[in-house]
């Protein structure tokens, strides 16, 4: 499944510029002029990536990643946005992977953001479930209760498996 990203952006050249980028690194992209549509699409569609301008009208860019977090939408944001450093102070970091500072270099964007689409590949159910394969190869999870005990004799399994105990 392709990588897709959420440009929130109230600057039209600079969304078509990070359109353009995205597009050309094979990722598709959707976007809004400010954050209370980028709102409406985050609870309507699954993304890879959001990429945010923090003084987008509507519901800036700070309130747009507390309703991600506050709902649990499960998807990273890269911040691009000229607001002064000392405003960035405050920002979730398990929810902001990437923050970048207008007017922004074309190279470290675009490897930020395909470091993220990397990085969030997987759905975290999937994710987790792949870990905990690994995990448990390397013996480093207890076995599940709901799961089947493991028999090394056997002469238990056949006993087990053929109903007369």
């Amino acid at each position: 499944m392709p990588h897709t990203a959420l440009v929130v952006e109230d600057d039209p050249a600079i969304r078509r510029l990070v359109g353009k980028l995205l597009a050309r690194n094979g990722i598709e992209y959707d976007t809004a002029p400010d954050g209370r549509q980028a709102v409406e699409k985050l609870r309507a569609n699954r993304y890879s990536v959001v990429v945010l301008d923090l003084m987008v009208p509507e519901t800036n860019g700070f309130e747009v990643i507390e309703i991600i977090k506050k709902e649990r939408m499960n998807v990273p944001v890269a911040v691009v946005s000229a607001v002064s450093q000392q405003a960035l102070t405050n920002l979730d970091l398990d929810i902001v992977k990437l923050v970048i500072s207008k007017p922004f270099d074309v190279d470290e964007f675009t490897k930020g953001i395909l470091e993220i689409c990397a990085d969030h590949s997987l759905p975290s159910e999937l994710g987790s479930v792949a870990v905990n394969r690994v995990a448990e190869q390397m013996g480093d999870v207890e076995q599940h209760p709901e799961r089947e005990p493991v028999r090394d004799d056997p002469a238990e399994e056949r006993d087990a498996g053929d109903g007369r105990g």
